[in-house]
C-alpha cells in the first residue's frame, strides 16, 4: 500500500487521523514501505522493510545508544554513541570503551568512585537505573551525560542484554553548576552580612513602612535594653523614644524621618531606653525599596555617650592647656617687664632718697619728693606681685608651723576685716609643719582675706581652718588652679596640710572662677583694685609646690582650699616683722662695683662713696677684670649685676676671686629667679639682693657681710 502525503491545505485533524492509521498499519505488518518526502514533495528515501525502518530510527536518534549483551559487551552503537568512543566500540566492555565516570553525589569516597554499571548487569541486578556521568576525551572532561540503562529480555528467549542511552545534559549541568555557584556566593555573602551585623557594635534595625521591626541585630537588644522577642514585630513607638538635642528635655518623639523614604546621617539625639536610662546616640536612616516601591527603612544607632564624655574631657583639657599657656605667657611678660622696671625703680627710689637726705623737711620740694618716693614704692610692690604671679621671685623657704603663721597675723586680719566680719581660726593641737617662705604665705592669706572682705560688704563670717590629709583621701572636685609641677593634673602621693579660707559672701559664677587667677582681672569698680591679689597668691602657692582649689556658687559664699606638702624636721624660729636697724652702716673698705646700667651704677657709687667706701666702678665684666688686675691694694667686696652683656656676673666673680682672694661677693639683679638660676648664683651661701632695694638695705647688707668677714678673720687668727 502506498500513500501520498497530504497537501499543506489539509486540516490538522485529517493529518492526525492519517498518521494514526499509518501507525496502526505499521504495527499490524500491513506496510511494505515508508516513503519520507521533502518539503517540495520529492521522494527522499524508501524503507522497504521493518528491519530497515528500525535501523533508520536507531541511527537518527540524537541520544547515544549502546546495545550490550549479557556480559555488558557492546553489540551495536548508533552514530552519536560512536562519536563518544575513540575507536570502534563493538565487542568491547562498557563503559571502558567510552571513558565515562560518575559525577556529583553519586561518587563514593575520594579515590573509590562508584562503578557506573552494577556488577552482573544486565543478567543480574536492577532492570533499570540511571545516573549522571562525565565523558573524558584525551583525559579532559568535555561533556556531561545522563545515562539510562534498561535490561532487555525478549519473550522468545533468544536474547538477553541491555540498552544504554546517553543524553547530553552539558548545557543543563553547567547551568545547574553556575546556579549552584551563584547560590553558594549568595549564601556566603548572606553569612558574611549576618556575621557583620551580628558583631557590629551599632544597633541595626530593619522596619517596614509602618515602623514595625522586621529584623534586628544583637547590639540593638543591648542599646534598647530589650530582649529579642520584645523587639521583632514591635513598633518603634513601643521600643524607644528620642528627645532632640537642645530641645525641651521633656519632649519625647520618634526620628521625624523614620516613616518617610528619606536618608539621614549621624543625627544627634538623646535616647530614652526601656529601663528609663537616658543615653546620647547618633542615628542614621536609609530607605529600602522593592522595585519602585518603598518597603521600609534601615535604622542604625550608636551609643556615643562615652565618646561625648571623652570629647568633653578633651575640650576641657585643651581649654586648661590654653589657659595655662596664656598665664605662662603673661608670667614671662611680667618677668621681663619687672626686670627693666626694677632697674628704673632702683634709680628713681635711690636718687629720691639721696635728694631727701640733703633737704630739710621745711624745704618746698621735700613733700613732693616724699610723694615721688611713695609712688616708686607702690610701683616696686606691683613688680614684686608680678614676679610672684609668674613664680619667678626669690623666696626664702623655711620649715614652719602653719598655726604659727596664722596666729602671728590674726591681729592684722581682724583689723583689716573690720568689726562687721567675724573671724574664726581652727588649727590642730599638733601644729603641722610646712616648707614655705613665711612672709610670702602671710601675703597669700592676707590677699584671700581681703578678697573675702570685699565679697561681704554687709558683714559676714570668715573662717580659716587647718587640717591634714593623705593623697589617698578623696579630694572634692573643684577648680584646680595651681599645680606643683608643670604638667601635673593632680597632687602626687603624700601627706598634705590643708588650709581652707571660707567666707559667707556673695559667691562667684563659673565665668569669674575661670578667670580668677588671671593678672589684672577684677570684678571691683575701676580704681578699686589692681587685679593682682589672687594672681600673686596663685604664684606663691604654685612656686611653693602647692595646689589651689576653689568652690563657689552665686549666693553661697566661697571656699579657697590650699594644699601644701607636709614637712618633717624642726620648726624654724622667725619674726614676721624685722626691727629696723639703728646703725649708720658706714665703712672705709674698697668695693669693686660692676653694673651695666648707667643710672644704677651712678646711684650705687654715690651711695657707697657717701658712706665712706672706696668704689672701683666698672660697666662690664671685662672692665671689672681689668680694674682688678691694675688695683694693687686689697679689694674687700665685689658687688656685681648677674645678667650683663659679655661676661655674666658669675663669670666676672670667678675670674676676680683668684686675683683678690680676700674679697667677698654680693650679686644684685632685677631678673627673675629662673635667669638667676641659669647664671648659677642661687646656690646656698650665695649673697643676693633683688632689685629694687633701698640705699639703707644696701648699706646694711654691705656692712653685715664685711663685719662677718672681719669676725671670721679674727677668729682664725686667734685659733692659729
Amino acid at each position: 500500500m502506498k500513500k501520498k502525503p497530504k497537501s499543506g491545505s489539509a486540516s490538522v485533524r485529517e493529518r492526525l487521523e492519517e498518521a494514526e492509521q499509518t501507525l496502526n498499519a505499521i504495527r499490524g505488518g500491513q506496510v511494505d514501505a515508508v516513503i519520507v518526502a521533502g518539503s517540495q514533495g520529492d521522494e527522499v528515501r524508501a524503507i522497504q522493510s521493518m528491519g530497515g525502518l528500525a535501523d533508520f530510527v536507531f541511527n537518527q536518534v540524537q541520544q547515544g545508544i549502546f546495545i550490550v549483551d549479557g556480559r555488558c559487551r557492546i553489540l551495536r552503537a548508533n552514530g552519536p554513541a560512536r562519536a563518544l568512543s575513540p575507536e570502534n566500540p563493538e565487542m568491547r566492555a562498557f563503559p571502558e570503551a567510552v571513558c565515562l565516570r560518575p559525577i556529583g553525589n553519586q561518587a563514593a569516597a575520594a579515590g573509590s568512585p562508584r562503578p557506573i554499571i552494577p556488577e552482573g548487569w544486565p543478567s543480574a541486578g536492577p532492570r533499570r537505573f540511571n545516573l549522571d556521568v562525565i565523558h573524558c576525551k584525551e583525559g579532559v572532561e568535555d561533556a556531561y551525560y545522563q545515562l539510562e540503562a534498561t535490561a532487555i529480555d525478549l519473550e522468545s528467549g533468544d536474547f538477553r542484554g541491555g540498552m544504554i542511552a546517553l543524553t547530553d545534559i552539558t548545557s543543563r549541568k553547567r547551568a545547574d553548576m553556575q546556579l549552584a555557584e551563584r547560590n553558594n556566593q549568595l549564601l556566603y555573602h548572606l553569612q558574611l552580612t549576618l556575621s557583620i551585623t551580628d558583631n557590629t557594635v551599632e544597633a541595626l534595625v530593619l522596619t517596614d513602612a509602618d515602623g514595625v521591626v522586621v529584623l534586628h541585630n544583637p547590639a540593638s537588644e543591648k542599646l534598647f535594653s530589650c530582649k529579642s522577642e520584645d523587639i521583632t514585630g514591635k513598633r518603634l513607638h513601643d521600643l524607644f523614644l528620642l528627645k532632640s538635642e537642645g530641645k525641651d528635655p521633656n519632649a519625647r518623639t520618634l526620628p521625624p524621618d523614620l516613616l518617610h523614604p528619606r536618608r539621614v546621617e549621624n543625627v544627634p539625639a538623646f535616647l530614652i531606653r526601656r529601663d528609663g536610662r537616658e543615653i546620647q546616640v547618633e542615628y542614621s536612616l536609609a530607605p529600602v525599596y522593592k522595585g519602585e516601591s518603598w518597603t521600609g527603612s534601615v535604622l542604625m544607632l550608636r551609643d556615643v555617650s562615652e565618646l561625648r564624655r571623652v570629647e568633653e574631657a578633651l575640650r576641657a583639657s585643651e581649654e586648661k592647656q590654653r589657659q595655662s599657656q596664656k598665664m605662662e605667657a603673661i608670667g614671662r611678660l611680667a618677668g621681663g617687664i619687672a626686670h627693666d622696671f626694677n632697674n628704673l625703680l632702683l634709680a628713681i627710689l635711690g636718687f629720691t632718697e639721696l635728694s631727701l637726705a640733703s633737704l630739710s623737711e621745711a624745704d618746698v620740694i621735700y613733700d613732693n619728693l616724699k610723694e615721688v618716693k611713695k609712688a616708686g614704692e607702690r610701683a616696686a610692690s606691683l613688680t614684686t606681685q608680678l614676679l610672684a604671679y609668674s613664680r619667678k621671685q626669690m623666696m626664702t623657704p623655711k620649715t614652719v608651723g602653719i598655726g604659727t603663721i596664722i596666729a602671728d597675723m590674726e591681729k592684722l586680719l581682724r583689723r583689716v576685716l573690720g568689726e562687721r566680719i567675724a573671724l574664726t581660726t581652727s588649727v590642730p593641737e599638733e601644729d603641722p609643719l610646712i616648707v614655705v617662705d613665711p612672709g610670702q604665705l602671710q601675703q597669700v592669706l592676707l590677699n584671700l582675706a581681703l578678697n573675702s572682705r570685699d565679697a561681704m560688704a554687709n558683714g559676714g563670717q570668715l573662717s580659716i581652718q587647718v587640717s591634714r590629709c593623705k593623697k589617698s583621701d578623696a579630694f572634692p572636685d573643684g577648680l584646680i588652679a595651681g599645680l606643683g609641677k608643670e604638667g601635673e593634673d593632680s597632687p602626687p602621693a603624700g601627706e598634705y596640710v590643708v588650709v581652707e579660707v571660707i567666707d559667707s559672701g556673695h559667691g562667684m559664677d563659673e565665668h569669674v572662677k575661670s578667670r580668677l587667677f588671671e593678672p589684672f582681672f577684677t570684678t571691683k569698680e575701676f580704681g578699686k583694685g589692681s587685679g593682682l591679689g589672687l594672681a600673686t597668691a596663685f604664684g606663691i602657692i604654685k612656686q611653693s609646690g602647692g595646689y589651689f582649689q576653689v568652690f563657689s556658687e552665686p549666693g553661697n559664699g566661697a571656699m579657697f582650699r590650699i594644699l601644701l606638702p607636709l614637712a618633717g624636721g624642726i620648726e624654724y624660729s622667725w619674726e614676721s616683722v624685722r626691727p629696723e636697724r639703728i646703725t649708720t652702716a658706714k665703712g672705709v673698705e674698697t668695693i669693686l662695683l660692676v653694673e651695666d646700667e648707667d643710672l644704677v651704677i651712678s646711684l650705687l657709687k654715690t651711695v657707697l662713696v657717701r658712706a665712706g667706701y672706696r668704689v672701683l666702678a666698672a660697666a662690664s665684666g671685662e672692665e671689672a677684670l681689668a680694674l682688678a688686675r691694675e688695683f694693687d691694694k686689697r679689694v674687700d667686696l665685689v658687688i656685681t649685676d648677674v645678667v650683663m652683656d659679655g661676661m655674666s656676673g658669675l663669670e666676672t666673680w670667678e675670674k676676680v676671686k683668684p686675683i683678690h682672694p680676700e674679697a667677698d661677693i654680693i650679686f644684685i639683679s632685677g631678673y627673675t629667679e629662673d635667669e638667676v638660676v641659669k647664671q648659677g648664683v642661687s646656690q646656698d651661701g650665695i649673697r643676693f639682693l633683688s632689685k629694687p632695694f633701698t640705699s639703707k638695705v644696701l648699706l646694711e647688707r654691705v656692712r653685715d657681710i664685711l663685719d662677718e668677714r672681719q669676725a671670721n678673720v679674727r677668729k682664725q687668727r686667734i685659733q692659729a
